[in-house]
This record gives C-alpha cells, sequence and structure tokens, in this order.
C-alpha cells in the first residue's frame, strides 16, 4: 500500500492533463481514477525515473565551483580565533526565562582555550588531478584529514579517494583567508592557533613534490 501511494505521488502529474482540471473534492477517489492511476504506474519506467531523479539531486548537491588558483609558492600563516561578542548573551533559568547576562557584548574568547581541534582540513580542487594525487599520498590512511573541495563533483572525487568529502563554502574560506589549494589548515597547539599551510603541488608526471603533509 505504502507503494502505491508513492507511485500516485508521481505519477498524477503526469495524466492531469489527460483529465483536465477539477474544483476541490473530497473522500475516496472514484474508481475510474483509481484505475487509471494502476494503470499508468504499470506503464512507467520507475527505475529510469529514480535514476534520473538521484542523478539531478547529486548534481545538485555535489558539484563545487569556487574557484581558486593553484598556490605558485609554499607559504605559512596563522589565523587567530578570537572572537568578539557582538550582542549580549542572555542567562536564562531552567524554564528558559531569562534571568540576567551570561556574557556580554564585547566579551572577547578563543574557543582554542576550550576546545582542541585534532582534524585537519584540506582544501583542493577536485578537478585538478595533481593535487587528488597528492592528497592520496599523505593522508590515505588519516582520517582525521577532510578533504574540502573548491572545484568538482564531491561524489566522483569521493569514489576517487575513498572517502567523504565537503565542497568548500564562502564562510569557510573567509574565515582562513583561503587563496589557492592546496591549503591545510590545523591547529598549532603551542600557539593556540590555526595554521594554514600553502602548498604548491606540482604534476607529478614532471617533478616530484618537495613539500609533504604537514606533522603536528
Amino acid at each position: 500500500m505504502r507503494v502505491f501511494f508513492i507511485m500516485i505521488a508521481f505519477v498524477v502529474p503526469l495524466f492531469a492533463k489527460d483529465l483536465g482540471t477539477f474544483g476541490t473534492t473530497y473522500g475516496i477517489a472514484e474508481k475510474d481514477i483509481i484505475t487509471e492511476i494502476e494503470k499508468r504506474a504499470s506503464e512507467t519506467d520507475w527505475q529510469r525515473k529514480f535514476e534520473a531523479e538521484k542523478d539531478r539531486l547529486r548534481k545538485e548537491a555535489g558539484m563545487a565551483s569556487m574557484s581558486l588558483p593553484p598556490a605558485d609558492k609554499d607559504r605559512s600563516y596563522y589565523v587567530d580565533m578570537t572572537y568578539t561578542l557582538d550582542k549580549d548573551i542572555p542567562k536564562v533559568d531552567t524554564t528558559g526565562k531569562i534571568i540576567g547576562v551570561l556574557y556580554s557584548k564585547g566579551f572577547t574568547y578563543n574557543p582554542l582555550d576550550y576546545a582542541d581541534i585534532t582534524e585537519t582540513y584540506v582544501i583542493l580542487n577536485g578537478k585538478r588531478e595533481a593535487e587528488l594525487q597528492w592528497f592520496s599520498k599523505y593522508y590515505k590512511d588519516d582520517y582525521r584529514a577532510y578533504p574540502l573541495i573548491t572545484e568538482g563533483d564531491a561524489f566522483e572525487v569521493a569514489e576517487k579517494l575513498g572517502r567523504g568529502v565537503f565542497k568548500l563554502d564562502s564562510q569557510f574560506r573567509e574565515r582562513f583567508s583561503i587563496e589557492n589549494t592546496v591549503s591545510v589548515i590545523y591547529e598549532d597547539f603551542s600557539r593556540k592557533m590555526m595554521r594554514v599551510d600553502v602548498i604548491k603541488v606540482k604534476d607529478e608526471k614532471n617533478s616530484d613534490n618537495n613539500i609533504s603533509a604537514v606533522s603536528k
């Protein structure tokens, strides 16, 4: 029965133009309408429709399109994670009632003082084979390393790398001032800051890369 109602959701739009436009109706559909739905359902290639829908969702969800140039030299810089509140954070009781101010506007804190970031974030272009090979070479077995792609199909890149792949979003890029690929982001525990290593990845066919994965 569940499958039948799912099919109705797909089939009705297919033959609505043939049945015409009806006013508001209530109750059980007429027997001939149910028969028509069953007929159209049996004539529909559901596998093809599901595959087409899956491909559409995949393209919309998986395509990254943030164009960044490849690094032309190696360099590193630090990002201070200190944050200043731009509004008061209210203090509430167990019922949710505001009973005061927990942190006032202007309060400054560094989240790294309270929790360490043990993951590594690797920004790379999913369309540049040399960068994908570089990631596989240095991070293949390190599942604390998260690849974030600027361009390419995240699903296809995930298959190549054998792990989950994410798209770089604009907020993340701005927060860490990412301008090139490859960029590797990780915490410098001694400084309580995030470090970004920008790495020039050469074409494996022409030259070996002289920079390996960062060691924390």
